[in-house]
């Protein structure tokens, strides 16, 4: 099997919620061999209790951190617009508002989309991020925080976010440790 990332050669590791994993050999990245199928995942999104994990259950702490990290992108600030794609409640959205950012999001989930327009976020599309029609270079930071592993095709990911990306720009990405 090969890597959807870098496409060298991966090794099946085991199974995780009944999805075989793999790594690969090259880059050591961490993947589901098998994705779920896309009535599943969209059943998954217009389930998922966004309404209950919501801008006010951000703990204070991550509350904190967020803000900590939206500070770090100052530097990088040019037309002062950052997108977050998979923004979930909205709150790395919110802390980045509040430091005076022009947020924009997307979501594959209705859900999290409507409930961030109701919480103000007047930028917050339902979307494929691959299919989003933003312009090239319109962003100076892109956000994309425990992400890359849902991704299906993370190199076409990667792609997009680099072409909405402005010279000198930021991308921000976090990702779990598959040894934690």
């Amino acid at each position: 099997m090969n890597c959807p990332l870098c496409g060298g050669t991966a090794k099946g590791i085991g199974e995780k919620n009944g999805y075989p994993m793999a790594r690969c050999r090259d880059c050591a990245h961490l993947f589901a061999a098998r994705h779920p199928a896309p009535e599943q995942l969209a059943e998954h999104y217009r389930r998922y209790a966004y309404e209950e994990n919501d801008l006010e259950s951000v703990s204070p702490f991550v509350r904190g951190r967020l803000d900590e990290i939206s500070a770090g992108f100052d530097p990088f600030r040019r037309s002062g617009r950052l997108l977050e794609i998979g923004f979930g409640a909205g709150a790395m959205l919110r802390a980045a508002q509040e430091r005076g950012w022009d947020v924009h999001g997307v979501e594959a989930s209705d859900l999290a989309a409507e409930q961030a327009r109701k919480n103000g976020f007047k930028k917050a599309l339902k979307a494929d991020f691959l299919e989003a029609d933003y312009p090239d270079g319109h962003f100076d930071v892109v956000v994309a925080i425990e992400l890359l592993e849902h991704v299906t095709a993370p190199a076409a990911f990667l792609r997009q976010a680099a072409r909405v990306l402005a010279p000198g720009g930021l991308l921000y990405m976090t990702t779990p440790n598959g040894a934690g």
